[in-house]
């Protein structure tokens, strides 16, 4: 007995010293291969089987007492699980159930070895699937292969697991029937047949492909000559997948959270599969690694239902408990997979509608069995020190989130809004962009049918209460989505005169009718103490017969139970469009009537009272409100649904609604809306007596050419952003956020540094206090500002510029032989001349009309607000017509700026990088890097780029109607036409204009200029740019950087430059040989120093960005940049930049993908040290150590 103790005691140690089954891939692959029995194989070896049998009344008890129960719940009711003996009944209805219950009744059979019941009702189970000729559903035989995926998954998976206990003929028969579904599914796929065989992250694809592997996995150990093709395209097709999805930083699916479930449920699979069996690991991929907040972030409170978007059931189809223990086990290894994961386990409805499905209820418990992790202890996530901030935002999916992830209670309020590209941004770049060429094939490759109609939809459940809902899986129809559709239409394929957004109609939204641009998006998302706003437009995503120019709707949520919905429409010259009617859904309980005063409404009971609306007639026009209810259209697969409709006639030009939603515990005791023209609604509301005053502004984009959109805003709010609420004397900011700090910078240049004098310069840096956090909600940035000390006297350049043209007209005039010459060369070059006219027509006029006494322009502020040049946010002033410049040297990150800025509808990019755009300096490349400074009112060097800059910031499109015709010209033409207000940005990333920021304000007029410097570690700007593997490359840009190098004392005195300042450093250093490391370090200490003492004298500072938070940290870098530059960030910017820093598909110059950047150098010691005696202090002052 003793002995026997003594032995138990051993295993349990033996077996607490064994890493656990989900927490080592490489030890499981190294036990296969040693084991002594072939099976099981495809998740754990013969030599795991008594370890993971073990945790069943240990670590694991609490997934394992599920499976006891479905094996108990098999043997019960045997008659309702079995499949029948009949192919024909097999084949007559949707059979994935067999399949999925398959997997967790084997599971059952290998943890309880002595339940012989079971494992008899299992092969009988096995015995009659393996009869039938083939596994379609008789009505998609050939056509839907996704049934076969199903059942071939369970089929390989309880083969595997109790391959030992059948007899010899059961293991014959069942490898055989694994072989020829296998083939099956391999034929489609080898040929691309079907649409799952070319959609590469489709859900049927993820399902299909997987269970091709399996299938090829279990034959391979007797037959692995046939194994081989079905193995070697199934992880061709899945790591190809695992490539596309690289690019979707944010973790999602654009399927949603349901289907979601489904196709994670097999990529998740395929991971663990790819590392045990073939090395490869895809747990770095960025779209793993942000998948949990996928699940987290969608949650509603209570941890039963999840945001229905797109086609759905209330919550999952599969899992999410194995793919959230799998994350915590291979990806996040930090507890928060396994405390999600143990709430929903805990809250797990028994009954329907939440309760999961029949045919899905047990299938992914075994893989949860062997994922789980004892070792980690559940944590609640905390992915924002900062504050624990309740938004999230998916940039690539389109969604943003409020509340998610809380218990049931009241003061729990959920709220989502979506407004997106069909299929999310990244598959939209990769399209439109022809990435993969040779494997994308445009719509082809990818399959977005299960989304809605949805663009600008929400869901509200103030204290978790179901209120405004989705109606979940159906038709794809647009009154079935919580927006709108207009009328009159003889266009639309239902519900005519009716007619919605483009892709409804039909049981699968028919995206291939989807066109560039057409398309909804979410332009922001803030949130301010416990108030949040969001906003999107969306009148791109209806069809252009309808004449719908926008669809702004704003959502402001005020407290956990009062929601505005503010929705703004705009027509088109000539639209035929009278009416738009707005859709509001409850799956579970119908409306009932309702009246504020003289509004109309609509209202839910629950116990705690009622949850009403009621739509606010801005415009004076009565809004026809109906109550609908058990609306049942075919395909409706969640049940009836109820909804209110509140149709309206529209104005010629802009149309504004507002509807107001409030829970029981904050009545509204008064309602007053008032409509500021096109700009914006104000709406006053007595809550539970405390007067709120909610300001929205709906202007998004300008249309007109008289004031951009942020003056607009301006004039309506007072900044930029896109909502107010002023509540007492407090006033909340919604769009634009700013905590600024008045901080004196001082850089001391002793010494030390080898710098020659002391100063101080206007400059915002980011705080850094926030960094190192997991992805999710961004940090508000504390910025800092220092003082203004130093202004120069400036000359009048403009002047200066259009008298030397006109001395040149005069003298070809004046003098015949001088005339006689010129028309010779006209004759021979007449095309160029032309051009050079026209140029010179556009330089005079634009330097004539544009000079002020000290030489700068004022034509900048033409655009100017009539009678308020700008409007006072916190300690600075935000610019009338901003112009946003940003500098760095080659290799430093400045092109990140581009895709960060790269929004058609708020910035119109000007690139150092395209050649084509150069700012043309006489007898100077502009697009390689220069020392020489140029001081302000400069008369011989800066004429011609003084009028070519003034003449595109001051007419674009003639600008750029005079330039030769290019791809990337016609495309700036069209940018313009359709977005005339839109922000100049001129991002250079050459190194030229770095030293010459005082000449540029001088021409740009200083006070509109936001300067913007992007800077890197000395120590991996050059170790970058030294060991770039583009030799071509590393020796053009190099000789550059030392052409500069010698220029500073060689000809920065020549043709009106002048030395920069600090140009004692590279004086000094020539009095030694320096290496190459030490050069590139002198240069960037000139330019970066030069930088910051150039800014004396401006209007703004100038805001520094690191490369290394661009790249590690995006969202919140791109938060702290928005918000000191005071721009709005749209989620929009969010995602391209996201996408380049986070998905190592893109390529960033000197350094391959991005995302590879870690900071780290291997740089000798003694070059580190020498790099940091030469750049210091300005790299102490730039944050680096």
């Amino acid at each position: 007995m003793l002995s026997a103790r003594w032995t138990y005691g051993a295993f349990l140690l033996l077996s607490l010293g064994i890493t656990t089954a989900a927490s080592n891939f490489a030890s499981f692959r190294k036990r296969a291969r040693s084991a002594t029995k072939p099976f099981p194989m495809l998740y754990f070896s013969s030599q795991e089987k008594v370890i993971l049998q073990s945790r069943s009344s240990d670590t694991h008890d609490k997934i394992a007492r599920q499976i006891r129960l479905a094996g108990q719940e098999f043997k019960k009711r045997p008659d309702h699980f079995l499949p029948p003996k009949n192919h024909s009944v097999f084949a007559s209805r949707w059979n994935e159930v067999y399949g999925n219950n398959l997997c967790c009744f084997a599971m059952y059979c290998f943890l309880y070895p002595k339940d012989e019941a079971a494992f008899d009702l299992v092969t009988k189970f096995m015995d009659n699937m393996a009869s039938y000729p083939d596994w379609y559903v008789a009505v998609s035989y050939n056509v839907d292969e996704v049934p076969i995926g199903h059942s071939l998954y369970g089929f390989a998976t309880a083969f595997d697991i109790l391959h030992d206990r059948f007899d010899s003929a059961r293991q014959r028969d069942y490898l055989s029937a694994i072989k020829k579904h296998s083939q099956t599914l391999y034929l489609i796929l080898s040929k691309n047949r079907h649409g799952w065989s070319r959609q590469y992250i489709h859900n049927h694809a993820a399902t299909n492909i997987v269970a091709l592997l399996m299938g090829g996995l279990v034959t391979s150990i007797s037959e692995p000559e046939i194994a081989s093709p079905w193995i070697s395209i199934s992880r061709e097709r899945l790591d190809f997948a695992m490539e596309i999805l690289k690019h979707v930083t944010d973790g999602s699916l654009d399927e949603g959270v349901s289907y979601g479930s489904y196709t994670s449920r097999g990529l998740t699979t395929y991971i663990y599969l790819a590392k045990r069996h073939f090395g490869v690991d895809h747990t770095s991929n960025p779209w793993i690694k942000n998948h949990f907040w996928f699940y987290y972030k969608t949650i509603l409170p209570g941890f039963q239902r999840a945001a229905g978007i797109g086609d759905a059931n209330h919550n999952w189809f599969f899992g999410p408990c194995s793919q959230l223990v799998f994350l915590d086990s291979f990806i996040l290894k930090n507890g928060y997979g396994n405390w999600l994961a143990d709430q929903i386990r805990l809250a797990m409805p028994k009954n329907k509608p939440f309760a999961p499905s029949n045919s899905s209820v047990y299938s992914t418990l075994h893989t949860e069995y062997i994922f789980y992790n004892a070792s980690i202890e559940p944590i609640r996530p905390n992915p924002n020190p900062c504050r624990d901030s309740k938004l999230h935002v998916f940039p690539d999916w389109g969604v943003a989130t409020y509340g998610a992830g809380l218990p049931m209670k009241a003061g729990n309020t959920f709220l989502s809004f979506k407004s997106a590209v069909p299929n999310g941004e990244a598959v939209e770049y990769i399209r439109l962009n022809k990435r993969y060429p040779s494997k994308i094939n445009g719509w082809k490759s990818f399959n977005p049918g299960h989304e809605h109609p949805d663009q600008n939809s929400f869901t509200f459940a103030p204290n978790g209460r179901y209120f405004i809902t989705e109606a979940l899986y159906g038709p794809k129809l647009t009154i079935l989505d919580n927006t709108y559709s207009f009328s009159p239409s003889n266009e639309s394929n239902c519900n005519q005169p009716w007619e919605g957004q483009i892709g409804e109609c039909f049981k699968w939204l028919k995206y291939s009718d989807f066109q560039p641009g057409m398309r909804g998006q979410i332009l922001s998302v803030t949130e301010s103490k416990e108030m949040v706003f969001m906003a999107g437009e969306a009148g791109a995503i209806y069809g252009k017969s309808l004449g719908i120019a926008s669809f702004y709707r704003g959502v402001l949520l005020l407290n956990p139970e009062v929601l505005i919905v503010v929705d703004s429409f705009k027509l088109r010259t000539g639209s035929k469009t009278k009416f738009a009617s707005a859709t509001f859904h409850n799956m579970l309980h119908a409306f009932k009537p309702y009246r504020f005063k003289d509004y109309q409404g609509a209202q839910i009971r629950y116990p705690e009272g009622s949850y009403k609306l009621f739509a606010m007639n801005i415009v004076g026009k009565r809004i026809a409100v109906t109550l609908h209810a058990g609306f049942r259209p075919e395909y409706l697969r969640e049940g009836p649904t109820n909804y209110i409709n509140a149709t309206f006639p529209l104005e010629e030009d802009v149309t504004t609604v507002a509807y107001i939603f409030a829970g029981p515990l904050n009545p509204i005791r008064s309602a007053v809306a008032a409509k500021f023209g096109s700009t914006g609604v104000s709406i006053k509301l007595d809550i539970k007596g405390v007067v709120h005053e909610a300001k929205v502004t709906t202007a998004w984009r300008s249309w007109s050419k008289k004031a951009s959109a942020a003056q607009q805003r301006i004039k309506f709010l007072g900044f930029p952003g896109y909502a107010s609420v002023r509540v007492d004397s407090k006033l909340y900011r919604f769009g634009y956020e700013v905590n600024p700090s008045l901080l004196v910078d001082r850089l001391t240049r002793g010494t030390s540094a080898e710098l020659s004098k002391s100063g101080t310069f206007y400059c915002t840096l980011p705080d850094f206090d926030c960094r190192n956090r997991m992805p999710g909600s961004p940090c508000s940035a504390n910025v800092k500002y220092s003082d203004c000390v130093e202004s120069e006297a400036q000359t009048p350049v403009g002047l200066v510029t259009g008298i030397s043209f006109l001395l040149v007209a005069v003298i070809a005039i004046r003098f015949p032989q001088t005339r006689t010459i010129l028309l010779r060369k006209i004759r021979s070059n007449l095309t160029t001349v032309m051009r050079a006219c026209i140029v010179l027509l556009l330089l005079i006029w634009a330097n004539l009309c544009c000079i002020r006494s000290d030489g700068s322009n004022s034509c900048i502020r033409i655009t100017s607000l009539s009678g308020e040049r700008k409007a006072s946010i916190g300690p600075f002033a935000y610019p009338s017509s901003p112009l946003l410049f940003s500098f760095s040297l080659p290799g430093c990150g400045g092109h990140l700026l581009e895709h960060l800025f790269g929004s058609p509808t708020d910035f119109l990019i000007l690139s150092s990088s395209d050649q084509s755009l150069a700012v043309p300096v006489d007898g100077i490349d502009s697009t390689k890097p220069d020392l020489c400074s140029w001081s302000p009112g400069n008369t011989e060097i800066g004429v011609i780029p003084s009028g070519w800059l003034t003449s595109v910031i001051l007419r674009p499109l003639l600008h750029f109607n005079q330039q030769p015709t290019s791809r990337r010209v016609s495309k700036l033409r069209r940018r313009i036409r359709e977005y005339p207000s839109t922000t100049l940005a001129f991002v250079d990333n050459s190194g030229f204009w770095i030293t010459k920021i005082k000449w540029i304000a001088s021409i740009v007029d200083r006070e509109n200029l936001l300067p913007v410097l992007v800077v890197r570690d000395p120590r991996s700007w050059i170790y970058t740019i030294i060991n770039d593997s583009n030799r071509q490359r590393r020796k053009s840009t190099i000789s550059s950087l030392l052409d500069a190098y010698d220029r500073v004392n060689l000809s920065c005195n020549n043709n009106g430059a002048t030395l920069p300042d600090f140009h004692e450093i590279a004086n000094m250093s020539r009095t030694s040989s320096l290496s190459l490391s030490e050069k590139l370090a002198v240069i960037w200490t000139v330019a970066y120093a030069n930088a910051l003492s150039s800014t004396g004298g401006l209007s703004h500072p100038l805001h520094i960005v690191r490369f290394e938070d661009l790249t590690t940290n995006p969202e919140d870098a791109s938060t702290d940049l928005f918000s000191r530059l005071g721009f709005p960030l749209g989620v929009k910017h969010i995602s391209n930049i996201s996408r380049i820093a986070n998905s190592p598909s893109y390529d960033s110059a000197y350094d391959g993908s991005v995302n590879s950047h870690t900071g780290k150098v291997d740089l000798p010691t003694a070059t580190s040290k020498r790099i940091s005696q030469i750049c210091y202090p300005l790299m102490a002052k730039f944050g680096y150590s």
